[in-house]
């Protein structure tokens, strides 16, 4: 059984993601490890693509809407934020 996510993009579009697996994760994590952006965001638009076919006729706000919440739902509730002046902060999504 996986585990699936609901929410409604702020255009109001209905859209189910599941949870991340173990092994995408260990996938996603390398890449950012290596500071590897290009394909840490294709590798997680491939995985909303599972269940978001027209996912690439999404706006960008939609897109990043949809990637914080797999983030939310599938591995932690904060996102790290650099900032010039203060540096690295966790900012709370929930």
């Amino acid at each position: 059984m996986i585990f699936k996510n609901y929410l409604t993009t702020p255009s109001g579009k209905y859209c189910t993601i599941q949870e991340i697996s173990n092994r995408d994760y260990l996938i996603i994590l390398k890449y950012l490890q290596g500071e590897d952006y290009k394909n840490f965001f294709e590798c997680i638009t491939e995985i909303a693509k599972r269940d978001i076919p027209d996912f690439d006729n999404f706006d960008i706000v939609e897109k990043c809407y949809i990637w914080i919440a797999m983030c939310m739902y599938s591995i932690r509730p904060t996102i790290e934020v650099t900032n010039k002046m203060l540096g690295n902060q966790e900012v709370t999504i929930g």
